[in-house]
C-alpha cells in the first residue's frame, strides 16, 4: 500500500513538473493578447496614454518606440481603469495626457453579475498586486502564474500548442454594411440598450471616472473623455432618448471638473466607412491608424513639447 501511495504521489509530481515546464515556455513565447502584454515592456515617461476597454484596445494604435502606452483591456470596466491607473500612474510624465474612453455602458454594468467575471479577472493577477484585484483568491494567484497552462482563458489546447511552438494569432477583419444589418436584426435590441445605457447608474464606476480624473490633476497629468467611432447602423439602433440621457451624465461630469470630451461616435469620417471596422462599433487595425493619427493631430502642440521616442 505504501509502494502505491509513493508511486501516485511521484507520478503526481512528475506531472506538476511538466506543467509547471510547460506554463514557463508558454509565458515566454505566449502570443495570444489577453491584454496584458504591453505592461511587460511599458515605457517609462509615458507622454501619451489611454485606459478603456475593447473600444479602446481596438482604437488607440500608437506608433511603436514612442512614450505612449495603451491601458485598455477587452470589457475593462472604468473601476479597473482607475485601478489600473493607480498602479502605474508613476510610469507617466508630468504634463501627460491620457485618454478616458467612455461609451454607452460605461456607467451600467455591473461586471460581477457576468458569468465570465471570473475568468476575466485572472488577467489582473499578472499586472495588479492583490489589493487592487477584485474578490482576490490566493489559490487563483498562485495556481495560475506557476501553471499557466491550466488557465481557463486560453480556452483551446489548440491554442496553447501554437503558443508553444511559436506560433503567432493575429486577429483582424473588416465589416461591411450587410453585415452589420444582420447583426442588427439578429440582436435583441432592448437587450443591448439595457446592458449598454439604460439601466441603472453603477456608483462604483461613475466614481471610478471620478477618481481617474482627480488622479491626474493630483498628478499634473491632462485627463481628456474621449468615445470612439461607432458605424451608423449602430448608431441608430439605439434610440435618441438613450444618446440624450447619455450626454447628460457627460455634461454634468464635464461641468463638475471642467474636463474636455472628445465624441467621434457619430464621426461622419468613419462612421460610413466599413472599412474601417471590425464590427458594428469596434475599428479594425486599418480604422485604428487612421483614427489615432487624427488623434495626436489634433493633440497637436501638447505632443510636440516632449520627445515621444522611448529612451
Amino acid at each position: 500500500m505504501k509502494t502505491f501511495i509513493k508511486n501516485v504521489l511521484a507520478f503526481i509530481l512528475m506531472i506538476a513538473v511538466i506543467v509547471f515546464a510547460m506554463s514557463r515556455v508558454y509565458d515566454a513565447r505566449n502570443p495570444y493578447n489577453d491584454g496584458t502584454l504591453p505592461y511587460f515592456k511599458m515605457p517609462e515617461e509615458i507622454v501619451v496614454a489611454n485606459l478603456g476597454s475593447s473600444h479602446g484596445q481596438n482604437s488607440f494604435l500608437w506608433p511603436d518606440e514612442t512614450r505612449m502606452f495603451n491601458f485598455a483591456m477587452s470589457s475593462q470596466t472604468l473601476s479597473y481603469d482607475y485601478r489600473i491607473f493607480q498602479e502605474y500612474v508613476d510610469h507617466m510624465a508630468e504634463g501627460s495626457t491620457v485618454f478616458i474612453v467612455v461609451s454607452l455602458f460605461s456607467f451600467c454594468q455591473d461586471e460581477y453579475e457576468e458569468e465570465s467575471f471570473w475568468a476575466k479577472n485572472l488577467r489582473y493577477y499578472k499586472v495588479l498586486p492583490p489589493d487592487k484585484i477584485k474578490k482576490y483568491s490566493m489559490f487563483d494567484d498562485y495556481f495560475y502564474r506557476w501553471f499557466s497552462v491550466l488557465n481557463p482563458t486560453n480556452r483551446h489546447l489548440s491554442r496553447m500548442v501554437e503558443a508553444l511552438s511559436g506560433q503567432k494569432e493575429e486577429y483582424d477583419g473588416i465589416a461591411t454594411k450587410e453585415s452589420i444589418i444582420k447583426a442588427m436584426l439578429t440582436a435583441d435590441r432592448d437587450e443591448v440598450i439595457y446592458s449598454n445605457a439604460a439601466g441603472d447608474i453603477n456608483e462604483e464606476e461613475l466614481e471610478a471616472l471620478c477618481g481617474i480624473i482627480e488622479l491626474c490633476r493630483e498628478r499634473n497629468i491632462t485627463p481628456i473623455l474621449i468615445t470612439t467611432p461607432y458605424t451608423a447602423e449602430y448608431n441608430k439602433f439605439i434610440p435618441g432618448s438613450v444618446w440624450r440621457n447619455w450626454y447628460t451624465i457627460i455634461q454634468e461630469i464635464q461641468e463638475k471638473y471642467e474636463v474636455e470630451y472628445w465624441d467621434y461616435s457619430h464621426d461622419r469620417e468613419f462612421t460610413e466607412h466599413y472599412e474601417y471596422f471590425l464590427d458594428w462599433f469596434h475599428l479594425n487595425k486599418q480604422g485604428a491608424k487612421v483614427f489615432t493619427e487624427k488623434i495626436l493631430v489634433r493633440l497637436g502642440d501638447n505632443c510636440h513639447t516632449f520627445n515621444l521616442e522611448e529612451k
